[in-house]
């Protein structure tokens, strides 16, 4: 302990000495340090902007929908729990299950805006109604009837581009009208699951194989032949847009840990300077017995001290203009930064180690290299 105190006294009465410098590299390590977290804020939102987009107009990453041609001659609940338990290895959260009644004409005369549908009737896989948003998204004025009844139009919702990608074509229907929708057609009804993986892999064969496992003895039974009553589709699109968003994340980090980099060469250049000027005291000290990890500890707290000071005034500073850069922000662009998220903190971590990597290692290489006699019996050219 009091080696370790004796150290950080030394290393704060060099820096004392020439305090201008250490100011100076203070301020170029904050700089760099708050550039890399206003940086990653940005890749933040840019990025989760851009997902949810994305996730909204062509489906989440890994989402697949399983057809059913019969149910197998299981009820609804327990063809539901079946399938729930084969996809589970491979989903994400619960697969939802949609009841798939033939296409009807769902408006009361004179059936001018929707035309035919299949009818959509969504739950989870415990068999509890999914909650949809009913009543949205239907266009004005539209009146829903089937078998001759009206209904109104908050138990109806149109789904999205994306969703009916998941679910397959139509129009969902709150399940409290389900049996009035059934009367309206004489025509099976068939069912599909919606399933997301969250995993970028195409694991359309898997997902297939393990449902065929699962109803394979009950579909002997039944006399039907699996293979052919099993499809699972790839629902989500748009690969290109995934791998734009994945770039625009590259090249937030690249410049992130660019500038850190840069930073961290900068302490370099600095650092060999002070080494040069330190050369009779390293020297010295290794006459009168310090060993090569000593005047190593020595240089690296010279570092971190700097980096210390470099980065208490980056979090200073992002506290400072965070005000002013969350008003920018909503006015601007409609969404909310935050300089100082948990996760970024971490990576703050990493990137003080990479300068301190950077800026430490080949000058003390450097200096624990010296010669004692450069010192006691200088060189005569």
């Amino acid at each position: 302990m009091g080696g370790l105190n004796r150290l950080v006294s030394l290393t704060i009465r060099f820096n004392w000495r020439s305090k201008a410098k250490f100011l100076l590299l203070a301020v170029l390590v904050a700089v760099g340090m708050t550039v890399f977290l206003v940086v990653m804020e940005l890749s933040r939102v840019s990025s989760e902007d851009l997902d949810d987009a994305i996730s909204e107009d062509i489906g989440e990453t890994g989402t697949y929908r399983i057809e059913l041609t019969t149910s197998f001659g299981l009820t609804k609940d327990v063809l539901a729990k079946q399938v729930d338990a084969a996809v589970t290895p491979f989903a994400s959260r619960p697969p939802l299950m949609i009841e798939v009644l033939p296409a009807i004409t769902p408006e009361c005369p004179p059936y001018e805006v929707l035309g035919r549908q299949p009818i959509l009737i969504v739950s989870d896989s415990a068999g509890d109604p999914a909650d949809l948003p009913f009543g949205q998204e239907l266009p004005a004025d539209t009146e829903i009837c089937f078998d001759g009844q009206e209904i109104p139009a908050a138990a109806v919702y149109l789904p999205s581009q994306s969703e009916q990608g998941k679910w397959g074509l139509g129009l969902a229907v709150d399940s409290a009208y389900r049996e009035v929708v059934a009367l309206s057609t004489s025509q099976p009804i068939t069912h599909s699951f919606s399933v997301v993986t969250n995993n970028q892999a195409d694991q359309r064969d898997d997902i297939s194989h393990a449902v065929i496992q699962q109803l394979e003895d009950t579909a002997l039974r039944q006399g039907v032949d699996i293979r052919d009553s099993v499809f699972v589709f790839r629902a989500d699109t748009g690969e290109s847009i995934r791998s734009a968003s994945e770039g625009i994340k590259l090249v937030y980090a690249l410049i992130g840990w660019g500038v850190l980099t840069l930073g961290g060469l900068g302490l370099l250049v600095s650092e060999m300077i002070v080494v040069r000027e330190r050369t009779w005291f390293f020297g010295l000290a290794r006459a009168v017995g310090a060993r090569s990890k000593h005047i190593a500890a020595l240089i690296f707290a010279d570092i971190l001290l700097v980096l210390g000071a470099g980065t208490a005034l980056a979090l200073l500073i992002s506290l400072l203009i965070q005000p002013a850069a969350s008003s920018f922000a909503r006015e601007a662009f409609q969404v909310d930064v935050e300089l100082l998220q948990p996760a970024t903190i971490p990576q703050l971590i990493a990137g003080a180690l990479l300068v301190l990597v950077l800026a430490g290692v080949y000058p003390a290489l450097i200096a624990t290299r010296q010669d004692p006699l450069d010192v006691l019996e200088p060189r005569v050219s």
